[in-house]
Order: structure tokens, then sequence, then C-alpha cells
């Protein structure tokens, strides 16, 4: 029995089905998953059977759940022990917090404290927004997702110089919205080299590409309140003065100012800077992205749609921002080593 059970172990450990698919080590081993699904699923039938059987209120019993499944995790390790943490406070505050107000979660025998009470101990909710930003940037990068999309989308601009720069502008901006507008710039301007390799040396035109990507990231990072520290203290300072304006609020009044912005942008370089008439057009370099970049993209899009979609679901932002860092922490994709250069864990003595 014991050998049969050590055999599949190692059978687990080696069936990776993220690796047949894409030549890459999934983010969690089967075997992790496995234990995950096991703690899960107990906790959730424990937790159905306290709110059957017994008069605790549910909170108490959300509580016990969480307890539970916590516990398992320490003490398996299935997931390294800082996800399982931030795994905790993200159920304490969609079960507990309930921000979304939801039915038949929250508290039942006293007033809802709100989610903001189960932030508090970690950060105030415009740094949570802000870390589950870094941490989809953190991910996309990690898995050569930014350059792979910036390529796709470049090719779909079309091949010709002005479109091209059209391409720089508009994929520079649309990625400076929800990563850093430094590292959305140095992104493009490794991925315009090839380009610029087939512009002669001399050629005015040069200049234009060079220029459109800073200022097009500048343009960009109005675009939503993660994109830019300005933007998430204009967001903190609005709240204080009680003005509390969504992340489709925003959105909504920055879009034409960031179209208008860069249709400006566009007019003055190719002004500035005339296409030759001897570039016909170029050859825009693209890569593929493979099962684990997909999963980042899947992620990436359901974190945006949930942020846009506030009005309908009613989970205010900071608490979306939570996603992002929960799934990759606890799958995996994102490691110690990840949020050590973010400065968030602190190195070994």
């Amino acid at each position: 029995m014991f050998q049969r059970l050590k055999r599949l172990k190692e059978a687990l450990d080696i069936f990776h089905f993220f690796e047949r698919i894409s030549g890459k080590k999934p983010p969690l081993a089967i075997r992790n998953l496995i234990i995950f699904s096991f703690g899960a699923i107990t906790a959730i039938a424990i937790v159905i059977y306290l709110l059957s059987n017994t008069d605790l209120p549910r909170e108490k019993v959300f509580m016990v759940g969480i307890f539970i499944l916590a516990t398992w995790l320490w003490f398996t390790e299935a997931v390294p022990l800082f996800a399982t943490a931030v795994l905790i406070i993200g159920l304490e505050v969609l079960l507990l917090g309930n921000p979304g107000n939801w039915p038949n979660i929250g508290f039942e025998a006293v007033d809802n404290p709100g989610f903001r009470y189960f932030l508090a101990p970690l950060s105030d909710p415009v740094i949570i927004l802000f870390f589950g930003g870094f941490i989809l940037a953190i991910a996309t990068v990690k898995e050569g997702v930014d350059k792979a999309l910036a390529g796709q989308l470049l090719n779909i601009f079309g091949k010709s110089p002005t479109r091209v720069l059209l391409g720089m502008m508009g994929v520079t901006a649309i990625f400076s919205m929800w990563m850093s507008n430094t590292a959305t710039a140095a992104m493009m301007i490794t991925l315009s080299i090839p380009i610029l390799a087939q512009i002669p040396p001399k050629e005015p035109f040069r200049k234009s590409i060079m220029l459109a990507i800073p200022f097009a990231a500048n343009i960009g990072g109005m675009g939503t309140p993660i994109s830019s520290p300005p933007n998430a203290v204009a967001v903190a300072y609005l709240r204080s003065a009680g003005f509390d304006i969504s992340f489709f609020e925003w959105f909504l009044i920055a879009l034409p100012v960031w179209l208008i912005l860069l249709v400006i942008l566009y007019f003055i370089l190719s002004r500035l800077y005339k296409v030759p008439v001897d570039l016909v057009e170029f050859d825009v370099p693209k890569s593929l992205i493979d099962a684990r970049g997909w999963f980042v993209i899947f992620i990436f899009a359901s974190t945006v749609l949930l942020w846009l979609t506030d009005f309908f679901h009613g989970l205010p932002p900071a608490v979306v921002a939570l996603i992002p860092p929960i799934v990759f922490t606890t799958t995996g994709l994102i490691n110690t080593k990840d949020l050590k250069s973010l400065g968030l864990l602190t190195p070994k003595i």
C-alpha cells in the first residue's frame, strides 16, 4: 500500500499538464493542486454543515472555514506561506466584509464593519489597489506576455511607417494604463529596436518613433487610478474630501482626454518628422504566447473587467485588486523573489 502511494506521488510530481502544452513547468504542481483542493472542499463541507445544523452566526461559521483552510495550507505548504496569508485576507474581505452587499454572506449577528476593517492591518485600500496593479505587471513581464501582446497589437495596426508610428503610440498608451510608465517605455523601446534598424541612421523619422514612446506612456499614465502614483494620491485625497470616485468613473473621464492627446501627438510628430518616401513597410517583431501566458492574460482581463464593472457587482477596486495577488501567489507563478523585487518581503538574515 505504501509503495503504491509512493508511486502515485511520483506520478503526480512528474505529470505536468502545462509542461506538455507549453514546454514549461506549471506554476503549481498537480500534487499541490490536489492538496489545496482537498483542503478547500473540506472547509466548504464543514461550513455547509455548520450553517445547516447549528445556530452559529454566519460570520463565525465562515471564520471556522477560513481557519481550517489556512491551517491545512500552512501545515501542508501546498502553496507558499505568504500566499496563504494573502488568501486569508481575501477570503475575510469577501465573505465577512461583503463589499458587494451580496445576500447570504457577511455578518449576521452584528452590523457589518465593512471591508476596510479587514484591509486596515495590511494597508490603505489605495495601496492595495496599487499592489494588485504591480502584481499584474510583474506577472505579464515574467511570462513575456507584455512583449508578445505588444508585438501582436503592432501587427494589427499594419506595417506602413505611418501605421507603425500610430501603433507604437497606441500600444504604449494602452500598456501604460496598467503598468508603470517607465517600465512600459523601456519595454516598447526594446521592441522598437528591430524597427529602428530598418530605418537609415540619419532619417528624421527615427526621432518620431523614439519620441512617440515616452510621450504616449505619459499620456496613457492618466488613464486609470493604478497607472501612476499621482493618480492614487488624487483618489485618496478626493475620498478624504468626501468625493468617492470609482475606477470606471476615472476611466470614463480620462479616456476622451487620452484619445485627444494621442491624436495631437500623432499630428505633431508626423508633421515634424515626415515619413520618407522610400520606406514602404516594416517587419514588425512578434512572438507566441504559451499556456502560462494565456493564464496571465485571463486573470489580467478578468481583473480589468471587474474594475470597469464595479457599478454592476458592487466590489470596490481595492477588493478586486486582491485577485491577482491571491491567484498568482497561490499558484506559485509569483514567488518570494518576485515580491522581494518590490520590497514587499525582507530577505532572510
